[in-house]
């Protein structure tokens, strides 16, 4: 049994199928049945915010999965959007504008959920990019959930 797992967040394109047939409750019940109570977040664009920021299972593996699902909703569509998740009651969030091919994104960390400790970082890059760091967080958590990750 394990309390955290990591998972290091990137823009590569690791996955070129998209993810359409999972429970994101049961994903989080999988991971929560393992032992694992935090998701320990690394890689790009974590390092621009801090050297990790630690989520909840049982309060974030939903909304991340559910975002990812819904991003790739309405990437069916060809029209601009805003795609903006809170993780953790605000602890991260990333709130994006999405126009043609280009995606503006916005990372908000608030450690102690302190807004006076506001650390944010804002790039532009295209939106398939920020699709495959959406689908490589998703894929990595649903694999952890799926192979037992003590």
């Amino acid at each position: 049994m394990t309390d955290a797992i990591k998972v290091k967040t990137s823009f590569d394109i690791r996955f070129l199928k998209e993810i359409n047939d999972i429970n994101p409750r049961e994903i989080m019940q999988m991971l929560l049945n393992h032992g694992c109570q935090k998701i320990i977040l690394v890689g790009s664009p974590i390092d621009k915010l801090a050297n990790y920021i630690s989520l909840y299972v049982e309060n974030d593996v939903e909304f991340i999965i559910d975002s990812y699902l819904y991003l790739e909703e309405l990437f069916l569509k060809k029209e601009a959007f805003k795609h903006n998740t809170f993780l953790s009651d605000g602890l991260l969030e990333v709130k994006a504008k999405i126009e043609k091919e280009i995606v503006d994104v916005t990372y908000n960390y608030y450690p102690e959920l302190n807004i006076k400790n506001l650390i944010s970082y804002s790039e532009k890059f295209s939106k398939n990019k920020y699709l495959f760091w959406w689908r490589n967080l998703t894929y990595d958590l649903v694999s952890l959930a799926i192979t037992n990750p003590s």
